[in-house]
């Protein structure tokens, strides 16, 4: 089976690929999909919250399975589609945590 995770972050999709290409498609391929029988594969996809906003079309199209967005965006789409979150990356300042940077939600 294939998954789709559509992600975004300030910038172009290039450098959001950059950054997150091998954590979201390698990592996950190389330590969750192939321990899974039959394996799975993760295809990592930018998107965008334009005014045409193709996260919300793939997501109505059910063309995206998980979302990786800033928390801001997280909020609209647990609002407008009922997604929830099942991951939250935090981020620490000087061992101390100082808020949630992005979560990947899942519908």
């Amino acid at each position: 089976q294939d998954f789709t995770i559509g992600a975004w972050l300030p910038g172009t999709p290039e450098s959001m690929m950059s950054m997150l290409h091998p954590l979201l498609e390698v990592y996950l391929n190389e330590q969750v999909g192939n321990k899974q029988d039959p394996p799975v594969t993760f295809r990592l996809m930018p998107v965008d919250y334009s005014a045409n906003a193709s996260s919300y079309t793939l997501i109505n199209e059910g063309k995206l399975d998980f979302l990786y967005t800033l928390a801001g965006g997280i909020s609209c789409t647990q609002v407008e589609h009922g997604w929830a979150v099942i991951a939250t990356r935090r981020v620490e300042i000087n061992g101390l945590e100082a808020g949630t940077d992005a979560s990947v939600v899942y519908s």
